[in-house]
């Protein structure tokens, strides 16, 4: 017989029918993708015409979850009845995942859509469809399907080599770099044969759960810690990104942010604090630039310490050269720290609002004007304006540094003041003296004196008011050096510790704001337990098999992560826009590589805080200052005001008359 006429050999006879069926699921599944195309197509654009005309991540959310319910039951039953579990349990295995198959596939369509509309400014009922129903539809459905062949409809008995441990495996690794620690389910041991599916030694049909052997204590510690690493991580990406969208939930919210675009005539006189400690490289043009406020009614103290002679000797020429605006205080206190400059400068305010900046500071020249008429509007007790770090490409860190305070600015604050429990800012936030003097200023020993005094007056029922406006924003700069922000970060958890320590928070009247309080003073717990777990992690993923139920948990904070990692990229774009700079590629390269190691960083740093907290280490760890925000910038993107007009001519007026008429 010859090689063409030869019958074919089993291993040929198993391809082909694998191919065969292959085919006949593809053409099942494209057929009920068919259906629940034409019904998500349908419900969004239903949704878009009628109660949902200016949401189209929520109108694709609502249409995706109606046709994967429809998916879900027309799969199970049709494409892949041969290999579904039958028993309770692996229903349930199979519902959780594909569950997590079809929220990355959501993940993946709304993301689309999300750059389409959002960063590409492509707003038109068909450019939505296009990228969500068309590109969007395309990339998901092809995860959906081999995630369905591979890890969802996988009968326990029908487990392959190289299926869905490798399928897991790949996930895990993903979400490794992605979110943080996951884990790695591991193939049961197996000594029967199964033709093309692995091997088995059970009988086949029903979920094909094999007997384990009991938990050693070393597995439950690992297990243990994986599960509490990923609903950590669950709860802080959720959490942060409700908050980092608050801002955005309407028009009319955001509109809410900004100060005024007619602002009140002054009603007030400012006292402006501004400590510096070796800043004689950039607090001199601080100081002029903070003399060039339009207010009417204003005064500057400067705060050095007697150890200092170099910044002493540029704040005192800055004073020679606006003596009627600016005052020298010499802080000889010891040890040194900002609350302790800021309590004795305040003994010598004479204003009734005191405002407190860094000695870095770009002020936008008409920020008085809109605080004082924010202050009459809203009969606040406290005005925190925005603060914006602009040095993006310093470097791989300052361009995540940047956008957390774009978004805590921008958003986060306004969330935490309508919740009425608020960390203040540092710097550009103003508070009446009338506060001031209740509170005793600030507290002296607080590393994060301005978290402090922002929960006692929350617990004392103190109005406090946000308002950013993108081009009065004060600008910063990101901290030079990596060891810098590690300092940085170190010195703001150690201070939300100490605050948390201290108790004024059980003070506060509701127990929704005691609940917040809680949470956001113990994130350096969270932080610093999730970056001791890391480690434990990657060993469990490298050396452990892990059961099953363990990874499908390990997998919960994928979509949270990745959902933050798009909104974040919106983020970069959205800045770019409002302060005319150009992101570029690497931009957004840099942001997406640079999320894992970010969250690192972070983690090291909360472990950090936490054993200098409990060495009791207070030390005042200062962050250094180089200019690197400081290059001419083109006009913010912002309303037309009516301070605008006589901005220049109130400057003119006031330089004129302190040089005596010469420039």
């Amino acid at each position: 017989m010859s090689p063409e006429t030869e019958a074919p050999t089993p291993v040929r006879a198993a391809r082909a029918a694998r191919l065969l069926t292959l085919g006949r699921q593809l053409a099942s599944f494209g057929t009920i993708g068919a259906v629940c195309f034409v019904i998500d197509l349908a419900v969004y654009n239903v949704l878009r015409a009628t109660v949902l005309p200016d949401s189209p991540i929520w109108a694709k959310v609502v249409s995706a979850v109606v046709s994967t319910a429809v998916a879900w039951l027309a799969n199970r039953s049709i494409t892949f009845r041969s290999e579904r579990g039958v028993d309770r349990r692996a229903t349930v295995r199979e519902g959780l995942l594909f569950a997590l198959a079809n929220l990355v596939g959501l993940f993946i369509a709304a993301a689309c859509l999300f750059v389409s509309h959002y960063v590409l400014g492509f707003r038109s009922t068909l450019a939505d469809n296009v990228a969500g129903n068309g590109v969007g539809l395309v990339l998901g459905t092809a995860f959906r399907f081999a995630a369905y062949k591979a890890l969802v409809f996988v009968s326990l008995t029908l487990v392959p080599e190289g299926g869905f441990g490798l399928m897991t495996t790949t996930l895990s690794a993903a979400l490794v770099t992605a979110a943080g620690p996951l884990l790695q389910p591991g193939s049961p041991a197996t000594s029967g044969t199964v033709p093309n599916r692995g091997t088995t030694n059970v009988p086949t049909g029903g979920s094909g759960q094999l007997p384990h052997a009991a938990w050693s204590l070393g597995e439950w510690i690992g297990y243990s810690a994986l599960i509490v690493v990923s609903v950590l991580l669950t709860l802080v990406a959720l959490s942060t990104l409700w908050w980092m969208l608050h801002a955005w939930r309407s028009r009319d919210a955001l509109k809410a942010t900004r100060f005024s675009e007619t602002p009140r005539p002054a009603a007030h006189r400012f006292t402006l604090l501004v400590p510096g400690r070796h800043e004689q490289d950039v607090m001199g043009q601080t100081l002029d630039m903070l003399a060039t406020q339009d207010h009417p009614d204003f005064e500057i103290i400067a705060i050095v310490g007697e150890d200092d002679p170099e910044t002493d000797a540029v704040v005192r020429a800055a004073a020679a050269r606006h003596p009627e605006l600016i005052r020298v205080v010499v802080d000889d206190t010891a040890p040194k720290n900002k609350p302790k400059a800021m309590n004795l400068a305040l003994q010598y305010a004479t204003g009734d609002i005191v405002g407190v900046f860094d000695a870095e500071d770009e002020v936008y020249p008409h920020l008085l004007t809109l605080v004082d008429s924010r202050f009459q509007e809203t009969g606040a007790d406290v005005v925190q304006g925005g603060v914006q770090l602009m040095n993006f490409k310093s470097s791989w860190w300052s361009l995540r540094n940047v956008l957390e305070y774009y978004f805590w600015f921008r958003s986060r604050l306004h969330f935490h003041a309508e919740s009425k429990f608020i960390p203040l800012g540092g710097n550009t936030v103003f508070v009446t003296r009338e506060r001031l003097e209740w509170s005793n200023g600030w507290d002296a020993h607080c590393l994060a004196e301005d978290c402090e005094l922002g929960v006692r007056l929350s617990a004392d029922n103190a109005k406090v008011v946000v308002a950013y406006s993108p081009e009065a924003v004060t600008r910063e700069e990101t901290p030079p050096t990596f060891a810098s922000l590690l300092k940085q970060r170190t010195r703001w958890n150690q201070g939300f510790l100490q605050v948390l320590g201290k108790g004024e928070w059980k003070k506060l009247p509701t127990r929704k704001q005691r609940f917040f309080a809680r949470y956001l003073l113990t994130m350096p717990f969270i932080q610093a337990a999730t970056g001791l777990l890391i480690p434990l992690s990657v060993l469990m993923i490298a050396f452990v098999k892990v059961p099953t139920s363990i990874a499908l948990i390990s997998f919960i904070p994928l979509a949270p992560t990745l959902m933050l990692l798009a909104v974040e990229i919106v983020g970069l774009g959205e800045f770019g826009r409002l302060y005319k700079e150009k992101v570029r590629v690497r931009d957004y390269v840099k942001l997406v590589l640079g999320l894992i190691p970010y969250q690192v960083f972070l983690a090291a740093a909360a472990v950090r805080a936490v054993v200098r907290h409990v060495q009791g280490q207070n030390g005042w760890e200062k962050t250094e200052h180089t200019g690197q925000h400081r290059t001419p910038a083109p006009e913010v993107v912002g309303f037309p005001s009516a301070v605008t007009e006589t901005a220049t001519e109130s400057a003119d007026a006031r330089e004129l008359q302190t040089t005596g008429g010469t420039r």
